[in-house]
């Protein structure tokens, strides 16, 4: 919606927003422009805000005048009205038609006067409803701030354990704990499925406990699917309460191997007797359970701890600006189109700070994934194919040996084809 749709008359309903400081404090900001775009110009009050709608999602960095304007609109005041409240206030003129167009345009307006804008239509807020809530009142005590140290101490031991005792130390080998290759690999992918929910409904409950909206979703990092937990609302919170939400996944994770590896454990002491199959299988658990990890330290992947960097230094668009960072330092500018040097031209200042070292990262991570897909992923592939091509030789097509090594091939392969749909669909949905 444009300006001159709007007269001073029209009086806005607000979605509830969020604001927050921004920036260092030091009257620079973060930014070199207003996020919006459009509205009050920065210079007069220094610093800058942000502003955001945390039920959605959407976050962005607006010069400290933008607050008063905000304020001015919730309270029910016509664009007039605002305009003089601010520069009787402030001292600073605003153009608040123009300001507020933007965020109609940002989707931060429920109604514009009578009528209902898209972003006021009923929609899921990320609560989880009733079974949402019962979820947080049960399991929400587990992110007490005082257990963290208890965490803390879980992981200290894990890697204590791990890297000290030969027999807890995961190896390839353990994956294979059944005669069957297809059917342990399977059954472990499985289990790690549903240990991947628990890691994101435990950064969900925890991010409800903290007062902000999140879902899950499927989505891919590169050629790795995964369940992804949004957090993009821990910036309405203050960085102390961001704690929690972000490391809840890491220590349901922990507190997951440290029964696994006090099971092995307690049975090599002779405390309790465990089948070997049911050890082999926690001896592969534990293996994927580690790489599972450890992946969560390569920000590179955009993992839980890409997330903490992103929140702890207010970044509002890190992945894009540092990728845009490396194509520039990689002699490729001059293939950047306008809409990507202008992304470049106004992106916050943390963001462009971050980069300059992210963006390498990014791109030792890039060649590590490459070497990575062709060394591991694709042989593996190719293993997987060949053994269920030997299987589906020695028995008929209307025996259940059949069909057995079909569905595990399909358990084991889904995983890897489904980053290319969803590739295939982000793509269209870009060029849209």
């Amino acid at each position: 919606m444009s300006a001159e749709t709007l007269d001073g008359a029209t009086r806005l309903t607000l979605r509830p927003l969020s604001i927050t400081p921004h920036g260092d404090g030091d009257g620079t900001g973060g930014s070199n422009r207003g996020a919006a775009g459009t509205g009050p110009e920065p210079g007069e009050i220094p610093g800058e805000i942000m502003v955001g709608d945390a039920a959605r999602g959407e976050f962005v960095v607006l010069p400290a005048v933008a607050g008063p304007v905000i304020a001015a609109l919730a309270a029910g005041r016509s664009l007039d009205e605002a305009a003089a409240d601010v520069l009787a206030s402030t001292g600073v003129e605003v153009d608040v038609a123009d300001f507020a167009a933007a965020l109609i345009d940002l989707g931060f307006v429920a109604r514009v006067g009578d009528r209902e804008t898209a972003a006021g239509a009923p929609r899921g807020e990320g609560t989880g409803g009733r079974w949402g809530a019962a979820a947080v009142r049960v399991f929400g005590p587990a992110f007490a701030r005082a257990l963290w140290p208890v965490y803390a101490l879980v992981g200290a031991v894990d890697v204590a354990a791990v890297a000290g005792d030969r027999a807890l130390r995961p190896a390839g080998g353990q994956l294979y704990f059944l005669p069957d290759p297809l059917a342990g690999l399977a059954l472990l992918t499985l289990t790690q499925m549903c240990v991947a929910a628990g890691h994101e409904s435990a950064h969900w409950i925890a991010a409800r406990r903290a007062g902000v909206p999140s879902r899950i979703g499927v989505g891919r990092r590169g050629y790795l699917l995964v369940l992804q937990t949004d957090l993009s609302a821990l910036r309405a919170v203050p960085r102390r309460a961001r704690f929690a939400p972000l490391c809840a996944g890491l220590a349901f994770d922990s507190c997951v191997l440290a029964v696994n590896l006090a099971l092995r454990q307690g049975a090599r002491d002779g405390w309790w007797h465990l089948p070997p199959t049911l050890l082999g299988f926690l001896a592969g658990q534990a293996a994927m359970q580690v790489l599972a990890m450890a992946l969560q330290l390569l920000i590179f992947l955009r993992s839980d701890l890409y997330g903490a960097l992103v929140l702890g230094f207010d970044c509002v668009d890190l992945s894009r600006v540092a990728r845009l960072t490396l194509r520039a330092r990689l002699g490729r500018y001059g293939r950047l189109g306008p809409d990507e040097r202008a992304v470049l031209a106004r992106a916050d200042r943390r963001d462009l700070r971050v980069a300059r070292w992210y963006s390498w990262l990014l791109g030792i991570g890039a060649v590590l994934a490459a070497f990575c897909f062709a060394g591991i992923v694709v042989p593996g592939i190719w293993r997987v194919c060949g053994w269920v091509r030997t299987a589906l030789a020695d028995h008929p097509v209307a025996s259940t040996a059949f069909w057995e090594p079909v569905g595990c091939a399909v358990i084991l392969l889904l995983p890897s084809l489904l980053p290319w749909v969803l590739a295939l669909r982000e793509r269209r949905a870009r060029s849209a």
